[in-house]
């Protein structure tokens, strides 16, 4: 799963895609959302692709993001 969060001026963005091991798109979301700090719309976008994953019955999952800080704390 790919994660992203953005802000620019007063919107923020959150998102995600889940590839299957051939790299074929399983399921994406986004959403808009208020302006926090990018950090928050990083780990928002992670949390809402995990919950998908779960209620999906899905057990191993590859978490992939631009964010080292987001990976760091994960």
């Amino acid at each position: 799963m790919n994660c992203d969060g953005s802000v620019q001026g007063d919107i923020g963005g959150e998102g995600f895609i889940l590839r299957d091991e051939n790299g074929d798109i399983l399921a994406a979301g986004a959403i808009g959302v208020g302006a926090d700090s990018i950090l928050i719309h990083e780990l928002e976008a992670i949390k809402e692709a995990l919950v998908f994953a779960k209620l999906k019955g899905w057990k191993c999952v590859e978490i992939r993001t631009n964010s080292k800080l987001s990976a760091d704390i994960l």
